[in-house]
């Protein structure tokens, strides 16, 4: 279980080579930037098992699912252990989580972290076991000659995103989605999102098969 003691130590192996323990009031912007744009949900939890902070990333997940009900369970049981003086001794190692939300096709990652002091605060980080990373995209935009933007929203397609949700998330209008996409059914040679994912997957098995064949049987790699 990571545990955050004291803000400054927890950032000092960091801040050793960055220097970030020296930002001042102007780089505020800098930071709500970068928890904006991290790739990983984040949501924080004060003793009241309210949340004070969310990112987009959470605020994204939310509109689409349920947070599982055991996060809130084990924060309440999390700030009774510090209130007991038992939390060391209840949660010894780290606290990880792993759910398949209600109509998602993949399954969730919740990690959870804990700041004691001046008061505690709970940070649950939401990442998302996403078929996109289990295939080579990059492989596909060269073998497809797909622009870096067309890759954008052919990765968010794979993951099952509405033009809508690829729109917010890539911050481009819908009709500039939608043209992306047009573009990349041509370019594959196929007429929708379900001949897409099929060529797509086949393609990766492919690639697995010939692997296979050139490392041979009970060979790991």
């Amino acid at each position: 279980m990571k545990v955050f003691t004291d803000r400054e130590d927890n950032l000092k192996p960091a801040c050793e080579s960055t220097r970030m323990n020296r930002l001042d009031s102007d780089d505020k912007g800098f930071l709500d930037f970068i928890l904006t744009k991290m790739p990983s949900g984040l949501i924080v939890f004060n003793d009241k098992i309210k949340v004070v902070y969310m990112n987009r990333t959470a605020e994204h997940f939310t509109h689409r699912y349920k947070i599982p009900d055991e996060v809130a369970v084990i924060c309440g049981r999390i700030f009774s252990a510090i209130t007991a003086g038992k939390f060391d001794e209840l949660f010894p190692g780290e606290i990880i989580l792993y759910r398949k939300p209600e109509n998602s096709t993949n399954s969730w990652i919740f990690r959870i972290y804990v700041y004691k002091v001046p008061s505690p605060l709970i940070a649950v980080y939401i990442s998302e076991e996403k078929i996109s990373d289990k295939i080579n995209l990059n492989e596909r935009r060269i073998q497809f000659k797909l622009t870096r933007r067309e890759l954008d929203v052919l990765r968010r397609v794979v993951d099952g995103l509405s033009n809508s949700e690829i729109s917010k998330d890539c911050e481009i209008s819908e009709y500039t989605v939608k043209d992306h996409l047009s573009s990349i059914l041509s370019k594959f040679g196929v007429k929708n999102r379900f001949e897409l994912i099929c060529a797509l997957t086949q393609a990766s098995r492919s690639e697995t098969d010939l692997l296979h064949e050139k490392v041979g049987p009970g060979r790991v790699c």
